[in-house]
C-alpha cells in the first residue's frame, strides 16, 4: 500500500516564510529562500540550489 503525502504543513505545525525570495542557481524559477541550500562551487563563490538538484553529499 502506498501512502499519501502531502505538502501542506501538519495541524500545530507553524511554517514561517520571510517572503523573501531567491532565484534557484539551477532551474532559474524564484523560490523562498528557506527552501533552497547554499552550496560552494568554487573556492569564493557561493550559489543557492533547491535541493532536489543537489547530487552529491557536501561532507564528503
Amino acid at each position: 500500500m502506498a501512502e499519501e503525502t502531502t505538502n501542506a504543513p501538519e495541524e500545530g505545525e507553524a511554517t514561517k516564510l520571510s517572503g523573501e525570495k531567491i532565484m534557484c542557481f539551477v532551474s532559474k524559477q524564484m523560490v523562498p529562500i528557506e527552501e533552497t541550500i547554499e552550496l560552494e562551487v568554487q573556492e569564493h563563490k557561493k550559489v543557492r540550489v533547491l535541493p532536489k538538484y543537489v547530487k552529491y553529499d557536501q561532507d564528503a
